[in-house]
């Protein structure tokens, strides 16, 4: 039972790659050039999505880039802002959560038994790696934007992103002279034009 579900989930995978391969032909031609082969009938089971590359805008070259069409290229553009907004939202919030939690922990938590501090635990521990997740998303929309618009103004909103920006709001006594980090200081986003 197990086993068909996977198969089911595997070539679910391989029909949406084969999908993304003719969408791409369409609107990126030259991708297929690249590539050094034509697109294999939608029949093929010999595309293995695992180990095909996707080609997008930003991991083309300058002159492959060109050839792109200006308005496609926009569209690129507004949707790597987005995601860099997306993240930086997401970040907030589980610092936030994370924050919570931890002052959970210590006022209520700590002490109490085994039970309740695996749990707390486990909690501060899949907030981590949500935050990870979105550093990470962070810096790989970042390093695509900056591929295919390294002078661009969305540089002033989004900066790089580094370890000692990612922490939560200082809040409480003894936490004055802490510094709030960009992150926290970015106006609300009005949208992308």
């Amino acid at each position: 039972m197990q086993t068909l579900a996977i198969e089911d989930k595997e070539l679910s995978l391989r029909r949406k790659t084969l999908m993304w391969l003719k969408l791409q032909s369409i609107y990126m031609p030259m991708v297929t050039t690249i590539r050094g082969q034509e697109l294999r009938n939608e029949a093929s089971e010999a595309v293995v999505t695992t180990d095909t590359d996707l080609f997008l805008p930003s991991a083309l070259s300058p002159v492959y880039r060109q050839r792109l069409p200006v308005d496609f290229m926009k569209k690129y553009v507004r949707l790597r802002l987005a995601q860099l907004e997306d993240a930086l939202q997401s970040l907030r919030r589980n610092l936030r959560r994370y924050k919570a939690l931890s002052d959970h922990k210590r006022d209520h938590t700590s002490g109490t038994g085994v039970a309740a501090n695996t749990r707390i635990r486990s909690a501060l521990s899949a907030c981590e790696n949500k935050k990870q997740l979105d550093v990470n998303r962070y810096q790989v929309a970042r390093d695509a934007l900056l591929n295919v618009d390294p002078d661009g103004a969305w540089k002033v909103r989004f900066q790089k992103l580094v370890d000692g920006d990612v922490r939560p709001l200082p809040s409480g006594l003894g936490e004055g002279t802490a510094e709030v980090t960009w992150i926290w200081k970015l106006p609300k986003c009005e949208g992308f034009t």
